[in-house]
């Protein structure tokens, strides 16, 4: 008698590829009830360092994990972080929570790939809720190194009109940006920060494809520029402090300068989401500090070490954040 073939799992889990946009697309819309435009997507996940893996069945894709590249400073020394973002699992999958699941299957699939020595990605960073992160901790996936808070400051006129004036950023200004970020990566070499020179701020902020991002060299007369601020304009929520880049010594000025910038707009507040790092320097007597619902975790499964050599040394601003 001829043996049955065999069976085949219900899960196939694979890279994700260009030809997947659609149905990843349609999952996105799914799993978070908006959608994504496709030049975001594109903008994420279309870069030759971007990585992903998806989860099928007979259905259809039902799971996803992305990855975008990160070139960091660790401790001063230069390795490439993956940012994990836009994970989901198709709702009717969402109770599947084991390690037979699609979420389980989709992330062990990607740090198979990866993640980890000798593969390209060193290690991990994300920002999932509080919730999101407690599932990748109970499957031994994830541990959390840090807590994103908010900053909040007032944008009282007398206090913006004496702060440090600039002007926009210009292609131009290139090299000035370069050594912004050399100086404050020297100021910043016990912690993990994300790369921000030119080539950076260029791509994150000048070129997105969706969100403007007003953008300030604050200048001195006669003297370098004391940093780089980008806000995002929330309109009746207030403006977001994205990023600055400068001597940690000048954060408190290139603060004041956003404050301005932020009245120029009309807003009345002022706000930044920041790890624990950033937030012990901007935060000033005069901020608002609190908690928010967003934990940085990293990828522990197969280098256990990350969490204690990662752990409280973050800095991490909105901008880091890829939908914001």
């Amino acid at each position: 008698m001829k043996a049955s073939p065999p069976v085949p799992p219900r899960w196939q889990v694979r890279e994700a590829l260009a030809a997947d946009e659609p149905a990843l697309l349609a999952l996105f819309a799914r799993a978070f009830g908006s959608t994504m435009p496709p030049a975001l997507w594109r903008w994420k996940y279309a870069r030759p360092q971007s990585r992903a893996t998806l989860v099928e069945n007979e259905a259809g894709v039902v799971a996803f994990y992305g990855g975008v590249a990160r070139p960091v400073l660790f401790m001063g020394a230069p390795t490439t972080a993956v940012q994990i973002g836009d994970v989901m699992v198709d709702p009717a999958w969402r109770g599947v929570l084991t390690r037979q699941g699609p979420f389980y299957r989709a992330a062990t699939g990607f740090i198979e790939r990866w993640m980890g020595a000798e593969r390209r990605y060193d290690f991990a960073f994300g920002f999932p809720s509080d919730r999101a992160c407690r599932l990748g901790v109970a499957l031994r996936l994830y541990e959390a190194m840090d807590r994103i808070q908010e900053v909040e400051w007032a944008t009282a006129a007398g206090e913006a009109a004496a702060a440090p004036r600039g002007r926009a950023l210009e292609a131009r200004d290139a090299p000035l940006v370069d050594r912004l970020w050399r100086a404050m990566a020297r100021d910043l070499g016990e912690c993990a920060v994300g790369v921000r020179d030119w080539a950076y701020v260029r791509e994150r902020y000048v070129e997105h494809p969706v969100y403007r991002y007003p953008t300030l060299l604050v200048t001195r007369r006669f003297l370098p520029p004391l940093g780089l601020v980008v806000l995002r304009d929330h309109g009746e929520q207030g403006a977001e402090l994205m990023d600055v880049v400068g001597r940690v010594a000048h954060m408190p000025a290139l603060v004041q300068a956003a404050r301005r910038l932020a009245r120029q707009l009309g807003r009345q507040r002022l706000f930044a989401w920041a790890s624990p790092a950033v937030v012990r320097v901007l935060a000033g007597a005069q901020a608002q500090v609190r908690d928010t619902e967003v934990v940085v975790p990293t990828i522990v499964w197969q280098q256990p070490e990350r969490v204690r050599e990662l752990r409280d040394r973050w800095w991490l601003m909105s901008g880091d954040v890829d939908f914001r």
